[in-house]
C-alpha cells in the first residue's frame, strides 16, 4: 500500500512511523495575482539576508504572476486571506524594493496563504507493506531519492 498524502501527513500518523523534525522559524506566504507591471519574461527572486525575508515574482500565463515572501515568525503577524494583501506587498518589497512598484496595481486571483516552513519526515518510510510516497520524495538527504528506487524495485520483484 502507498500513502501519499502531502505536508502535514495524516497517513504517517496513522502507521506510527518515527517522526523527525527541523523548526524552522520562518513563514511562507504566496498568492496568485493579476496587473502586476514586472517583466513577462523575468523571475524575480531575492533573499535580504539583513532581514531574514526572501521575496519572488514569477511570471505565469495569461497576464498572471505568482508571488512569495518568506519571513520570520518574529514579526508578528500571519499572511492569510485577500484582506492583508497590500501588507503582503508592503512587507515584500522590504526584501526587493521594485515589488512595490511592480504590485501597486496587482489583484489576487488566487488565496492569500502562508504556512510555517518547518519540516518533519521520517527516516525509513517503508516497513511491513506500506510506502510513505511523499517522505521517499522529501526527505532532507539523498537517501530519501535512492529509497524510492529501493520501493520500486520491491514493487517490481512482489
Amino acid at each position: 500500500m502507498i500513502a501519499a498524502d502531502g505536508r502535514g501527513s495524516a497517513a504517517r500518523k496513522w502507521t506510527a512511523f518515527a517522526l523527525c523534525e527541523q523548526n524552522n522559524d520562518y513563514y511562507m506566504a504566496g498568492v496568485l495575482l493579476t496587473n502586476v507591471h514586472a517583466s513577462t519574461d523575468t523571475m524575480y527572486a531575492v533573499f535580504n539576508p539583513e532581514l531574514g525575508m526572501w521575496a519572488a515574482l514569477i511570471p505565469q500565463a495569461g497576464d498572471q504572476s505568482r508571488a512569495y515572501f518568506v519571513y520570520p515568525k518574529t514579526m508578528g503577524y500571519r499572511l492569510q486571506g485577500e484582506s492583508m494583501l497590500s501588507l503582503f506587498v508592503r512587507e515584500s518589497a522590504k526584501a526587493y524594493p521594485p515589488i512595490a512598484d511592480y504590485c501597486a496595481d496587482g489583484k489576487s486571483i488566487g488565496p492569500l496563504a502562508s504556512f510555517d516552513v518547518s519540516d518533519t519526515w521520517v527516516e525509513h518510510p517503508y516497513r511491513d507493506g506500506l510506502a510513505m510516497l511523499r517522505q521517499l520524495l522529501t526527505q532532507p538527504t539523498a537517501r530519501g531519492f535512492l529509497s524510492l528506487y529501493a520501493v520500486r524495485a520491491c514493487f517490481a520483484t512482489n
